[in-house]
């Protein structure tokens, strides 16, 4: 939390600096000299709400990037699917060619002999 300048001036610097160290507990900051460590205090905080976002921001590219990958997964496995049929359907024509060939061969083997 932050106070205007009066305010400040109006509560009693115990109550002040109890608040302070309250403060700088909570959010785990180390203790330097008073406006170093203002000067800590602030760049700190932004930099946490900076982080949230950013990791908050991946988060969700996290989730789109893995729902991708899983589209990506799914249509391989299909394709892959239809390649096999389709390498199967291939094989066995080729066999029957190959059969016909060889027998095609092995007649005209017969007639050279």
């Amino acid at each position: 939390m932050h106070f205007g300048h009066s305010l400040l001036t109006l509560r009693p610097l115990r109550e002040r600096e109890r608040e302070r160290e309250r403060e700088s507990k909570t959010r785990g900051e180390r203790k330097i000299g008073k406006e170093e460590g203002e000067r800590e205090k602030q760049t700190r905080g932004t930099g946490r709400r900076e982080e949230k976002k950013r990791r908050e921001s991946w988060r969700g590219e996290r989730e789109t990037e893995s729902r991708k990958r899983a589209q990506r997964r799914e249509a391989k496995r299909e394709r892959g699917e239809r390649g096999k049929i389709e390498r199967r359907n291939s094989w066995e024509r080729n066999r029957e060619r190959k059969m016909s060939w060889g027998e095609r061969k092995r007649q005209r083997g017969e007639g050279q002999k």
